[in-house]
């Protein structure tokens, strides 16, 4: 959905102008867009322009097909910010094929349930307060995280941060690329720094932070996919694939 484009902020759905290499140009009407495959259709069913739109992970890529002497451009119409919020504002280039801005990352609102394609964080949500997450630190601290109640990631990482068995010892954070969460321990020892899952659930799984620490910060696995794309741990009904040589 383009709701949870830009960090949750959505887009504003209106019109753009699009000029291809051959100097032909046409104002693509967005306002009744409501996902990026509506985008990539309307653009593409577009005869006036020689434009193919498509997606690589987090961008909107636009190829001309025929090729020209003019400048490949994308431009705001009527003063509006459609471009600037699908990441394609400014373009001007002589280049065939051209990548927009990274317009989706995860936020404090993104749903637990739309994670790892939409199957999910499975924690403990009841009221036994049993433990979804053990976090083991450096100095060999070890302590459970509850995550009953949670239903963002942002309740997740507040309630790592707000843990009192680990105040001043850990922090938690979506990571600057907006794809995976980022633990990072304050401590030093000789101990391993690791996230496992409680005694029932898969939350650290599901949560991609069962990965190895390097340098007091586990940086974890990600665990939502591009625009268009599915995570290879999606498959097989969530238990993803080995990859190999074939």
């Amino acid at each position: 959905s383009l709701s949870e484009l830009n960090s949750g902020s959505g887009v504003a759905r209106g019109e753009i102008r699009i000029t291809d290499l051959a100097g032909n140009s046409a104002v693509i009407d967005l306002s009744l867009a409501r996902t990026v495959d509506d985008v990539i259709n309307v653009i593409n069913s577009d005869t006036r322009i020689n434009i193919t739109a498509t997606v690589d992970g987090d961008t909107f890529v636009l190829t001309d097909d025929i090729g020209g002497a003019s400048t490949l451009t994308v431009q705001e119409v009527n003063g509006g910010t459609t471009a600037v919020d699908l990441g394609l504002d400014g373009i001007s280039t002589t280049a065939s094929t051209v990548a927009g801005g990274d317009v989706f990352s995860l936020h404090a609102d993104t749903k637990l349930s739309t994670l790892n394609d939409y199957n999910g964080v499975r924690i403990t949500d009841d009221t036994t307060n049993i433990d979804d997450l053990t976090i083991s630190l450096l100095d060999n601290t070890s302590a459970g995280v509850d995550l009953s109640g949670s239903t963002t990631l942002g309740d997740v990482v507040d309630a790592i941060n707000n843990d009192t068995d680990f105040t001043g010892k850990l922090t938690a954070a979506i990571s600057a690329d907006g794809n995976r969460l980022e633990l990072t321990d304050l401590t030093a020892g000789a101990g391993t720094f690791a996230v496992t899952n409680g005694i029932t659930g898969s939350a650290a799984d599901d949560l991609g932070l069962t990965t190895t620490a390097a340098g007091g910060v586990i940086t974890g696995s990600r665990i939502t996919s591009g625009l268009r794309d599915t995570l290879v741990s999606s498959l097989q009904g969530g238990d993803g694939i080995v990859l190999g040589s074939i």
